[in-house]
């Protein structure tokens, strides 16, 4: 994203009248639990490391669906 990251983007998210709620699942490079713990603090929903793992990405979208 050029003009602004995902931290900077679900901040605006859990800051907005309407989107509020909307679940907001972090795919990311960063692995570190610093990055993790920081996208939770913020409201993510859920924090995957690329590269994607099929089954963990089911299982996690499953959660918020259910």
């Amino acid at each position: 994203m050029p003009r602004v990251n995902g931290f900077n983007l679900l901040q605006a998210i859990r800051t907005h009248d309407l989107w509020y709620t909307i679940p907001v699942v972090m795919l990311t490079s960063r692995t570190g639990d610093r990055h993790r713990q920081k996208a939770i603090s913020l409201g993510a929903s859920g924090y995957l490391s690329k590269p994607i793992v099929v089954g963990e990405l089911i299982e996690c979208l499953g959660q918020l669906v259910h």
